[in-house]
């Protein structure tokens, strides 16, 4: 039985990971340029950070609590998984090829596979599959541990590493020789989520967890926007500063937390009585990796037409990105329903995501 608040987190978080996409324009470019206009930028940028940690935070809720035995674990997930990306990324590796007039070789579509190089978003994918290859290993030692204390010691030491490494990089310029960030910080969340998962509905913690993750936007938001405004001042370098962004960065480890709770304890079922809404949530939330997959093709065609037609340059981004992502979102959606039901007639709609 499919849980809805799951479900609901999940298409939350994949609309901000494509407000994140579409709003990049804006906030990479305007700081200088159009500083309300930036300002603008970073609170959609800042508002959708907890995107990312929450769709492993809900993988971690369904896998660490499963009671599967290994081989069909690996089996089912990575069916599910890998295939879709393997697709995916061979079109993409195509695409971007044919655009950039270079040649097909099997050496470059390999590297680009293997090394990450196919699109930027499916990095994620890369991490994703490395917590998946560990999840069996982990998820009987915490079944076994009913106090969750193995879990809890190791998201501590997770993120307590990571904001280490991350500090005394940025200021000492000393870096960790093993370089951990992509799976360390997935792998930290995907526990946090069996662990979250656990805790009781509680109306204090909720109102907590809402003034928190309001203070936590308002709190990063500005440093984001400080310490630009300094490094521009100091060097004039126009590109925004990343770091109050990542998501191993403490105030938004705890605001994804925080949200995690929250949207897992809303009262959504008695709120909406329909069945067919629940069953389109539910409908919405099963496509939303293929739509994660797809979403970056139309992305780029939307981006190209505006920027050639001159229409970003004139539109405020309070408009141009609601706008970007429920277009892009729902041609994600359509493309994703249509290559399914053509690839079903041949038996391959699994390659779809």
């Amino acid at each position: 039985m499919r849980n809805t608040n799951l479900d609901v987190a999940r298409i939350l978080a994949l609309l901000s990971i494509v407000t994140l996409h579409v709003d990049a324009y804006y906030w990479i470019k305007y700081f200088a340029d159009n500083h309300d206009w930036w300002l603008i930028s970073n609170a959609f940028d800042g508002m959708s950070r907890w995107a990312v940690p929450v769709f492993f935070m809900s993988s971690g809720l369904l896998l660490l609590s499963s009671k599967e035995e290994v081989g069909q674990f690996y089996r089912r997930r990575f069916t599910r998984i890998l295939y879709p990306f393997v697709f995916w990324s061979s079109l993409y590796y195509f695409s971007y090829t044919m655009g950039r007039g270079e040649s097909f070789t099997l050496y470059g579509y390999t590297e680009a596979v293997i090394s990450d190089k196919a699109s930027y978003h499916l990095w994620f994918i890369y991490s994703l599959i490395g917590v998946y290859l560990i999840n069996p290993f982990i998820r009987t030692s915490f079944q076994l541990d009913s106090s969750n204390k193995t879990g809890t010691i190791f998201v501590i030491i997770c993120f307590a590493g990571l904001c280490f490494n991350s500090i005394a990089s940025e200021y000492y310029d000393l870096k960790l020789a093993v370089d951990l960030e992509y799976f360390y910080w997935p792998l930290g969340y995907f526990i946090l989520g069996h662990l979250i998962g656990k805790l009781k509905y509680n109306k204090t913690l909720m109102a907590v967890s809402v003034i928190g993750v309001l203070g936590t936007f308002l709190v990063t938001v500005y440093l984001v926007d400080h310490f630009t405004a300094i490094r521009y001042g100091q060097s004039g370098d126009l590109h925004p500063v990343f770091d109050a962004y990542l998501p191993e960065f403490p105030l938004i480890f705890i605001q994804s937390a925080l949200i995690f709770y929250v949207l897992l304890n809303l009262r959504i079922i008695s709120c909406i009585k329909s069945a067919s809404i629940i069953r389109f949530i539910s409908w919405l939330a099963k496509e939303s990796y293929g739509v994660y997959l797809i979403h970056v093709f139309f992305l780029n065609s939307l981006k190209a037409f505006a920027v050639s037609a001159g229409v970003l340059e004139n539109t405020s981004p309070i408009i141009a990105v609601p706008f970007g992502v429920l277009s892009v979102v729902t041609v994600s959606y359509i493309a994703i329903y249509l290559l399914k039901k053509l690839f079903g007639l041949l038996g391959l709609e699994k390659i779809i995501g």
